[in-house]
C-alpha cells in the first residue's frame, strides 16, 4: 500500500486518515452486523411467538366457535321445546274451540236436516205406494194388452169374414140393408109403422123393388137404395201399394157415379108419387161415401142431376130427424 501511496505521490498522513478511517467502517460494520444479527433473532424469536400465539388464538377461536355451536344449538333446542310447547298449547285451545262449533253445528244441521229426513221417509213411502200401483197397473195393463190383442185378432178374423162376406152380392145387400135398418132406428123409426123394406112397385120398366119406404109426416115418402157397389173399395182396401190403391179408388168411384145414374134412370119418385123429387142412394160407411167423392168431387152434383141424394149413415139420420 505504501508503494501504491508512495508510487501515486500521495502523503503518508492521508493514507494513514484514510487507513484508519477504513479500519473504524470496518469495526463500525462488524457491530452493525452484530447488531442486526441480534435485531434478526429478536425478530425470529418475535415470529415464532406470534406464530405462538397465533395459533394460540386459532385454537382459542375453534373452541369459542364449538362453544358457540353447542350453546345455540342447545338455545334452538330449548326455542324448539318451547315453540312446540306453545304450538301444541295454542292448536289444543282451537281444537277444543273447533270441536265446540264443530259440535254446535252438528246439532244446527241435525235439526235441519231432521225434517228432510221425514221428507224423504214420505217420499219413500209414497214411491213404494206409486211403484206398487205401477206394479198393479202393468199387470193389468199386461192383461188388457192380452185381451186387446185377442180381440184384434178377433176383429181381424171378423174383418176378414166380412170383406169375404162383402165380396158376395148377396152379402152386400145384406149388410146395406142391416146398416139401413140400423140408420133409421137410430133416427126413431119403428118397422112397419114408419117405414117399410122390399115394398114392390110397377112401373112402364117392369117391377121396380127398392130396399127401403121411409114414411113422412103429412104422407110422404121417402125412397132409398142401399145397393153400393163395393168391389174397387175392397180392393182398394186389401192394395199393397199406393198405385194400385190409387187405381182401385179411381174404379170405386166410376162405380158409385155408374150407380147413382142407373138409380136416377128408375125414376122410383114417379112410381111412388108421394115420395119427393130425388131418391136417397144410401152408403154403409162415411169411408165409403168419401173415398169415392175424393177421387170425383162431382159426385154430389151429378146425383142432384139425376134426383138422387147421396147420404151416409149421419146425412140421413139428419135429414129424418129433420
Amino acid at each position: 500500500m505504501d508503494t501504491q501511496a508512495l508510487l501515486l505521490g500521495i502523503p503518508i498522513g492521508a493514507v494513514l486518515g484514510l487507513l484508519i478511517g477504513f479500519l473504524w467502517s470496518r469495526g463500525r460494520l462488524a457491530r452493525l452486523e452484530v447488531e442486526l444479527g441480534r435485531a434478526r433473532a429478536t425478530l425470529e424469536g418475535e415470529r415464532k411467538g406470534a406464530a405462538e400465539k397465533l395459533e394460540l388464538l386459532r385454537k382459542e377461536g375453534e373452541r369459542l366457535a364449538t362453544e358457540f355451536e353447542a350453546l345455540a344449538a342447545k338455545a334452538l333446542d330449548a326455542n324448539s321445546v318451547r315453540l312446540l310447547q306453545l304450538s301444541r298449547e295454542a292448536f289444543g285451545r282451537e281444537q277444543a274451540t273447533a270441536r265446540g262449533d264443530l259440535d254446535l253445528r252438528k246439532q244446527e244441521v241435525a235439526k235441519l236436516v231432521e225434517p228432510l229426513g221425514k221428507s224423504i221417509e214420505k217420499v219413500n213411502e209414497e214411491l213404494a205406494r206409486i211403484e206398487k200401483a205401477r206394479a198393479e197397473a202393468y199387470g193389468g195393463l199386461n192383461e188388457q194388452l192380452r185381451a186387446l190383442a185377442g180381440a184384434h185378432e178377433k176383429l181381424q178374423a171378423e174383418t176378414g169374414n166380412l170383406v169375404q162376406a162383402l165380396r158376395r152380392p148377396s152379402g152386400r145387400g145384406q149388410w146395406g140393408e142391416m146398416q139401413l135398418r140400423r140408420v133409421v132406428e137410430m133416427a126413431g123409426m119403428l118397422e112397419h109403422v114408419d117405414f117399410h123394406e122390399q115394398v114392390s112397385g110397377e112401373s112402364d120398366a117392369g117391377r121396380l123393388r127398392p130396399d127401403m119406404i121411409i114414411k113422412m109426416p103429412g104422407g110422404g115418402q121417402v125412397v132409398v137404395d142401399a145397393k153400393t157397389p163395393l168391389e174397387a173399395y175392397l180392393a182398394a182396401l186389401e192394395a199393397t201399394d199406393d198405385a194400385a190403391r190409387a187405381g182401385h179408388l179411381a174404379d170405386h168411384a166410376r162405380q158409385v157415379r155408374d150407380h147413382v145414374r142407373k138409380l136416377g134412370a128408375k125414376s122410383y119418385q114417379e112410381q111412388f108419387g108421394t115420395s119427393p123429387e130425388f131418391t136417397v142412394m144410401f152408403l154403409p160407411s162415411e169411408s165409403i161415401f168419401y173415398a169415392a167423392l175424393e177421387k170425383d168431387p162431382g159426385l154430389i152434383e151429378s146425383g142432384v142431376t139425376d134426383r138422387v141424394l147421396l147420404a151416409t149413415p149421419t146425412t140421413l139420420i139428419a135429414l129424418l130427424r129433420a
